[in-house]
């Protein structure tokens, strides 16, 4: 909802909805200096929010987690964030903060979480491929732990134009 309205809305052809203020990062709550969030996919920085918030509203206390073999499995796909950093100087930033692998390795990292840690990119069936893993380790026993936590999010609508041109 945004004034009062859907947050869906229709831009020509496209249908999406769409989150105003994902620069509105506090990277100093999660020990990330400004110049390493600047490059950070928005994707990144909404799931170590999200996380957070997810784990608060559980009523789980984030430390009570901390060295738990707490299994990450996000599931994660587009990049075009990416290509606005595009023609610009590469740097170890701009590497983690746009590789799919690191947003599930953050969360691990930031909560101390040592179980399976992993990204799952298979386009639209991204989420469903993350929940299957995470219930197969939990399953088998690699993980005692697994909070829930998803990422399709497009900065541009680069990839999403791309996906629609093939009907997906």
């Amino acid at each position: 909802m945004r004034n009062g309205k859907s947050a869906i809305s229709k831009r020509g052809e496209e249908w999406g909805g769409f989150l105003e203020g994902v620069d509105l990062f506090d990277a100093q709550f999660f020990g990330i200096s400004p110049r390493e969030a600047e490059k950070m996919d928005p994707q990144q920085r909404l799931l170590l929010e999200v996380s957070y918030e997810a784990l608060e509203n559980a009523l789980i206390p984030v430390d009570t987690l901390a060295g738990s073999s707490t299994g990450v499995f996000v599931g994660i796909s587009s990049n075009d964030y990416s290509h606005f950093q595009s023609g610009e100087e590469e740097n170890v930033y701009k590497a983690t903060g746009n590789a799919h692998s690191i947003a599930a390795n953050r969360l691990s990292y930031y909560f101390d979480f040592r179980g399976p840690s992993l990204a799952v990119d298979t386009a639209c069936s991204s989420s469903l491929v993350a929940i299957h893993l995470a219930c197969q380790s939990l399953r088998y026993g690699e993980c005692d732990f697994i909070p829930r936590i998803n990422s399709q999010f497009c900065s541009s609508g680069y990839d999403g134009k791309r996906w629609s041109l093939q009907n997906l």
